[in-house]
């Protein structure tokens, strides 16, 4: 009996760092005895805790369901969103001064998507008096466009605004520097940050902007007359000027809820003044917001704040995995897919020479590729249209060698009819040297495995090897399979306490004609690592060429992989089992009510030395005669015909050639006119042969000597 203290114990979420939980007062069956009692996490067990495994995974079933009771309280908005902007570059400050003549700084806009960026500049600046402002400001000469501010009004002191650059400007832009003038009156002084987001809606790069300004009154409290609207994924930004006139002491700002304030610049001369930029939070649906701000005491105030657009981005997919063709083939229908934004696709083969049937723009189009090519093509599917640049899928095509040289020859050209010829043919096979021997995935039945159950104690069917689909929980972890497709089990836990567990699992391959050869295995094999582990938990791949005599080539005694990522394990198959025409494979587990075994996909690969001949198939017209040899011999000609020889290479492409025989027409009995004489001497004889024909004398019908 294997108790809880035997085995491990594992909490993969939902720990509570440093808190006890307590579960009081509720009944547990384990699989010998009862136990009414506390369950505590947090605490080791006492020493009179031995109820067993099961009942600490009803335990942890009713934990989970707490926390995960809890978890939902916790959240607060489980909406999704669709697309966001992302910060390429934060807020930068890279003017903090007093002049009204021409400036400039360099920076470089990082690259991010190359199609979706967007270049924002944040001013503020303050004057000595009342007046408008005038701003000159391009990047590369290339002129930002006003999103909104107030540096036009006349009757302020204190102005901010906020400037943006789209992407095709940016890609015009003759080089980094940004080239500003703020004139107009005399400055106290002036600040210009600059930030980049990527991701940006290039048709509508500003959802809606706003400008507050108190005028020449001093407020400590303040917001937007009307909401700035924020959609879900949208970036919105603040600039902020605090201007306290006739005092040196700043004032502190105060930044909206949802709001961080990034940087500021302070200035104490003559007045004080606070400038400064901020992000707010990205959300995850629509909302608008007031932006309430407020200073420790009262100045004059300007704000400024914009939402940058976020843009749905494409999504591409370029379907299933494509079978390989031969050269000079057409593949199967490419079946790609696009959606987010896009309108549409375009493939291409990266310069490879095919082309797209019907054309390129068709997502399920069919490709050929160039006449002459061989190897591995990749095909790319390219998003087009929407606002929010393009993005790719792309997936490999191979395209194998055909036989070359193929002949094909029969000893005589004509012959009579129901005369016979040899055929001969040969060619170059041009197969690879790769094989695949042997390929498992346990998506569906499998006959050609022979499964096997000599386990004892507990409930031994239990312990069979079953079908599992992904996602499935045994009620004790959840299995996920890397391709999320079937895979087969064998569980020592559910055979139970006293069980002893002996499964099996056989089939064969051939490894004719291979210098070497790899067993590839996907699977989760869980060790007991508890205290009453023994020898017997153990996993074993094991080749054979009897079914008798096996031999261990991987023993597996500790744990492979999770449930959740399946374990990647290459096995050498080693010499004895090389060149053999019958190998055989099995997977045997042993255990004594441990865990289990789960096996997603087998398969055998290997390489042929020398690569292997092509195969010959015969065929005639009219039809008739069918040879799978090289070289028939003894073939019966009743008719002119034609031979055919196809011949075949390891990657299934074929090539042909065709050799023909006549048949020759059988004379027509001649005309003879006979003559006669009376004893010895010479006689006369005469014949007319038919058209086109001559005519020998015999002395016998058959045979017989010539006569001249």
């Amino acid at each position: 009996m294997k108790h809880l203290n035997n085995k491990e114990t594992n909490v993969k979420s939902g720990v509570i760092s440093s808190t006890f939980l307590y579960i009081t007062s509720f009944f547990i069956t384990s699989k010998s005895n009862t136990m009414n009692s506390w369950i505590h996490t947090g605490l080791p067990q006492t020493s009179g805790s031995t109820f067993q495994k099961n009942s600490l995974m009803k335990a942890t079933t009713l934990l989970g369901a707490i926390l995960l009771w809890m978890g939902l309280l916790l959240c607060v908005n489980t909406s999704t969103v669709s697309a966001q902007v992302s910060i390429l570059q934060d807020w930068t400050n890279v003017y903090h001064n007093t002049s009204t003549s021409a400036q400039s700084a360099s920076f470089t806009v990082p690259a991010g998507t190359g199609s979706n960026r967007l270049l924002v500049v944040a001013i503020a600046s303050n004057q000595t008096a009342v007046g408008s402002r005038t701003v000159t400001l391009t990047y590369g000469t290339k002129t930002l466009t006003l999103a909104t501010g107030d540096m036009a009004t006349t009757t302020i002191q204190q102005h901010t605004a906020i400037y943006y650059l789209k992407e095709s400007d940016l890609q015009l832009a003759s080089s980094t520097s940004l080239a500003f003038t703020v004139s107009g009156g005399t400055t106290r002084t002036t600040d210009i940050w600059w930030a980049a987001y990527d991701f940006v809606n290039q048709t509508t790069p500003i959802t809606d902007s706003k400008n507050y300004n108190s005028g020449t009154s001093f407020v400590s409290n303040f917001q937007f007359l009307t909401t700035l609207t924020v959609n879900a994924g949208n970036q919105a930004v603040l600039v902020v000027s605090d201007h306290r006139t006739g005092s040196t002491n700043l004032r502190t700002t105060n930044y909206p809820t949802n709001f961080t304030m990034v940087n500021e610049q302070t200035t104490q001369s003559t007045d004080a003044m606070r400038n400064g930029v901020a992000n707010r939070s990205l959300p995850t649906s629509n909302t608008t917001d007031l932006c309430a701000t407020t200073f420790s005491n009262s100045a004059l105030a300007s704000m400024t704040g914009v939402s940058v657009n976020s843009c749905t981005q494409p999504t591409a997919s370029a379907g299933s995995a494509l079978s390989a063709i031969c050269k000079g083939g057409t593949s199967a229908a490419l079946g790609g897919t696009t959606g987010g934004s896009a309108t549409g696709g375009t493939w291409s083969d990266g310069g490879a020479g095919g082309s797209f049937s019907p054309n390129a723009t068709t997502l399920n189009a069919t490709y050929t590729p160039a006449s002459s090519f061989t190897g591995t093509v990749t095909l790319t599917l390219t998003t087009s249209g929407g606002s929010c640049g393009t993005n790719t899928a792309s997936k490999p095509l191979v395209v194998n060698q055909v036989p070359t040289l193929v002949t094909a020859s029969s000893s005589a050209s004509s012959v009579c009819p129901g005369g016979s010829i040899n055929l001969t043919s040969s060619a170059t096979s041009n197969s690879g040297t790769a094989a695949t021997l042997l390929s498992e995935s346990f998506n569906s039945t499998i006959p050609l495995w022979t499964l096997s159950n000599a386990s004892t104690g507990g409930t031994p069917a239990n312990a069979d090897w079953t079908f599992r689909a992904s996602s499935y929980n045994d009620g004790n972890e959840t299995f996920t399979t890397p391709d999320a497709s079937q895979f087969i089990m064998s569980s020592s836990d559910f055979q139970g306490s006293g069980g002893t567990t002996n499964t099996s699992m056989v089939t064969t391959f051939s490894t004719t004609g291979l210098s070497a050869a790899t067993i590839n295995l996907s699977h989760y094999y869980r060790i007991n690592t508890g205290s009453g582990s023994g020898p017997d938990d153990r996993a074993f791949v094991e080749l054979s060429t009897n079914n008798s005599t096996w031999t261990a080539l991987s023993t597996y005694s500790s744990t492979q992989g999770t449930a959740t990522a399946f374990a990647s394990s290459a096995i050498t198959v080693t010499a004895p089992f090389l060149g053999q025409s019958t190998v055989y494979i099995r997977f045997r587990y042993t255990a004594s009510w441990d865990w289990y075994w789960a096996i997603n996909s087998v398969s055998v690969t290997g390489t042929y030395s020398p690569a292997p001949a092509a195969t010959f198939a015969w065929s005639s017209a009219p039809a008739g005669f069918t040879s799978a040899l090289q070289n028939p011999t003894g073939v019966t000609v009743s008719a002119n015909t034609v031979y055919t020889v196809t011949a075949t290479n390891s990657y299934g492409c074929t090539a042909s050639n065709t050799v023909s025989v006549v048949t020759i027409t059988s004379p027509s009995a001649p005309t003879g006119t006979a003559g006669s004489r009376c004893g010895t001497g010479i006689v006369s004889l005469s014949a007319t042969p038919g058209a086109g024909e001559t005519i020998d004398w015999y002395a016998a019908s058959t045979g017989g000597t010539a006569l001249s």
